[in-house]
């Protein structure tokens, strides 16, 4: 609630980031009439086990760490030992997002949190062309109390 006006306010995939319910009409009005004259349609992609993989599994690690130590990216394979994970891009998953691009806008979700989600982003594009900040994560679906 806005503490001037005491009208309702949104949160929306910016933490810090509060919109009144006209803005976000406003906003969304903008943003369709951008995707039309483009001609894209917006596609929200599910990061984990569509566009990659990621494990906790110990044994897993285990048996991957000489593949790890001789090439990390030869097959698709990320290690994140900081965080204890391995993480493996989907075949093709490069190939996909460029082609996917030129016929969407395209966001990413997950139900990890906002860190997880940009660390992965940055594995899938690298160079932010594809997704920019277009990431929902959990906090972004409910209130902090829920």
């Amino acid at each position: 609630m806005c503490w001037v006006c005491k009208s309702e306010v949104f949160k929306y995939i910016d933490k810090d980031l509060w919109l009144s319910p006209d803005e976000i009409a406003g906003i969304r009005m903008v943003e369709s009439e951008k995707l039309v004259k483009d001609r894209k349609i917006v596609l929200v992609l599910d990061l984990d086990l569509t566009l990659l993989h990621s494990t906790k599994d110990s044994k897993h690690l285990k048996t991957r760490q000489e593949l790890l130590e001789q090439n990390i990216n030869k097959d698709g394979l990320i290690s994140l030992r900081h965080l204890g994970m391995m993480t493996k891009l989907r075949p093709y998953v490069h190939t996909f997002l460029k082609e996917a691009s030129t016929m969407f806008e395209m966001y990413i979700y997950t139900t990890a949190d906002r860190s997880y989600a940009s660390l992965m982003a940055e594995f899938l594009d690298p160079e932010n062309v594809y997704f920019k900040s277009r990431i929902i994560v959990r906090e972004d679906l409910f209130a902090p109390d829920e």
